[in-house]
């Protein structure tokens, strides 16, 4: 120790410790990620801030509803991965709409969609019709279609947005690119 380099949230073994050093971590993150997502929207029209706060609820609602149903809340550390569960999403949030920005999302057709709304129904109908034996912690079935109905609007409030901000963009590019996503989610409960 040289004597200010200390970390208590270095070396940290305890759940509730870890929860603690997940939410700080967050508030550094979320302020930052914050800025940069108030530089993208500072030259936006009226029409698109209103649009953008509408995907933003949605988007909070999604979150909420991921880290509540589909993160395991067993053990201490519990509130840690809820939290990094949340941090994950807005990380993911904010890279598709410098996406956009860019202009770097992957174009997708109606046939690309169809095929990945296919993949996702698959993989939840799997998820589903999983035996009751066999759990994820505490997340239940239920759970899972809990978020599922908030993922839905989530979706539909980013093609919202996007159509209003991104009218170049088809609605299926960024439908596929959210329901790929949403289905790598869902992956991890069907394996």
């Amino acid at each position: 120790w040289q004597g200010h380099d200390f970390s208590y949230c270095d070396d940290i073994t305890s759940g509730a410790g870890q929860g603690f050093c997940a939410a700080h971590d967050a508030a550094l993150a979320d302020q930052a990620r914050k800025t940069r997502i108030e530089a993208v929207a500072s030259g936006w029209t009226g029409k698109e801030k209103q649009a953008f706060l509408t995907l933003r609820k949605a988007e909070q609602a999604f979150i909420d509803a991921r880290a509540a149903h589909e993160v395991d809340m067993s053990g201490t550390a519990r509130a840690a991965m809820a939290i990094n569960e949340e941090q994950a999403q807005q990380e993911d949030f904010l890279a598709l709409l410098q996406q956009l920005e860019a202009g770097t999302i992957a174009p997708s057709t109606a046939a690309d969609l169809s095929t990945a709304d296919d993949k996702l129904n698959a993989v939840y109908r799997r998820v589903q019709q999983t035996p009751e034996t066999i759990l994820w912690g505490t997340v239940t079935r239920a759970d899972i279609r809990a978020a599922e109905r908030a993922w839905l609007a989530y979706r539909d409030a980013w093609v919202a947005f996007a159509r209003v901000r991104y009218p170049h963009v088809s609605p299926e590019s960024v439908a596929t690119a959210l329901t790929e996503k949403r289905t790598a989610m869902l992956e991890a409960f069907a394996s």
